[in-house]
């Protein structure tokens, strides 16, 4: 990235490449959307979409992980593009160390990172957890000592889980 190149070079160097870089992620950063916080309206019900690829397990392709807080109005049976509000995003790609992790860790770990990021937006209220994972519907079994350390930090929320096939789940 020119901008960290130019941060870290010595001498510091900032020349044209660098003012357009710069430029450009100035202009993406006054054109964002504006996130909300969720409403208190009794109606409404947060939501928590995650979800988590692994890669082929090597530095170039380590795999990813999303999570999405959002809300909906007076909708039962969530669609994804259905009445829902963006509300929050996070992601990221596995670290070097996670690299050799199986799906079950890599899904866990995109739910757990949701649950941590978003806690002050769903803590005492019930939200849906909408997952593509089959794994992630009987984690409460799991005999693998993080994904239960995980799972049991999960357990200090009220949440319902839904599980919808990736097809159907847009993250």
């Amino acid at each position: 990235h020119p901008l960290y190149q130019a941060v870290t070079s010595d001498p510091f160097r900032y020349g044209d490449i660098e003012r357009e870089c710069f430029d450009r992620c100035r202009a993406m950063l006054c054109h964002l959307d504006v996130y909300h916080l969720p409403s208190s309206d009794p109606d409404y019900v947060v939501e928590i979409h995650s979800d988590a690829r692994r890669g082929a397990g090597t530095l170039s392709d380590p795999g990813n992980w999303g999570c999405v807080l959002g809300q909906r109005k007076n909708v039962a049976q969530p669609v994804f593009a259905e009445g829902f509000e963006l509300l929050q995003l996070d992601g990221g790609s596995f670290t070097k160390g996670q690299l050799s992790w199986d799906i079950e860790k890599c899904e866990m770990f995109a739910l757990f990172k949701a649950f941590r990021q978003f806690r002050d937006f769903i803590w005492a209220r019930h939200i849906r957890v909408i997952i593509d994972s089959k794994v992630l519907m009987s984690m409460g079994r799991s005999s693998v000592p993080v994904v239960q350390r995980w799972y049991a930090y999960c357990q200090t929320f009220d949440f319902e889980l839904i599980h919808y096939s990736g097809d159907r789940n847009a993250l």
